[in-house]
């Protein structure tokens, strides 16, 4: 996912949306330079981070380990199932 990210977005420099599934898993992410905000349900966390140029979305997760991936920004926050809350 964070190949695509990196790849569509040297295209796309508005930003963009990826929307990744396999068998019994899925992950969303919104990636516009240098933010790149992941949803990874397993997890049940919306994750933000920062990469910042010469890093990239693809160098900077290509361990696999979210947790230790540099460039977190904050802690991560919970998702929350059914309608978002009202401010």
């Amino acid at each position: 996912m964070a190949r695509a990210a990196d790849r569509l977005g040297r295209h796309h420099t508005e930003g963009v949306l990826i929307h990744a599934r396999g068998s019994r898993r899925w992950a969303f992410a919104a990636w516009a330079k240098p933010w790149l905000v992941l949803l990874n349900p397993p997890a049940r966390v919306w994750r933000t981070y920062q990469a910042r140029s010469p890093a990239t979305t693809e160098s900077r997760f290509t361990s696999g380990n979210l947790s230790a991936v540099p460039g977190l920004v904050g802690a991560p926050v919970p998702f929350i199932i059914g309608p978002a809350p009202k401010f």
